[in-house]
């Protein structure tokens, strides 16, 4: 049950986050089923997982200081990266958060290899 709530909190946070601005010149993304949320700071961009070469999925970005107060005493450590289906999205099928040094514990090579065993 400890485990579960975490997840709920992301899944929470996915519907309450406030995505980070397109830029115009950025080409229409495609709407697939899986969706890959990075919930970071903006002070630790550095330490963020470039989740725009991922490919089959909707990708969203969002600061944890752009979130109410409530939502950021929750995360302690960032950055955090969660996959969820659209079809399903009380359902996380990946969680993981940053270390003690702010850095994240997964890559993007490891995230595009999760999405493509969901895809198919």
């Amino acid at each position: 049950m400890k485990t579960l709530i975490p997840f709920l909190l992301i899944i929470a946070a996915a519907f309450l986050v406030s995505p980070t601005p397109i830029s115009e010149n950025t080409p229409p993304s495609e709407d697939y089923d899986i969706n890959v949320l990075q919930i970071n700071a903006s002070w630790n961009k550095k330490n963020s997982i470039p989740l725009e070469k991922l490919v089959g999925c909707n990708v969203q970005y969002a600061y944890l200081e752009s979130q109410s107060r409530e939502l950021q005493e929750r995360f302690s450590k960032i950055p955090i990266i969660a996959i969820t289906k659209k079809s399903q999205p009380n359902k996380p099928l990946g969680y993981w958060e940053g270390n003690i040094m702010f850095e994240p514990t997964v890559t993007v090579e490891e995230l595009q290899e999760v999405i493509d065993t969901l895809n198919q």
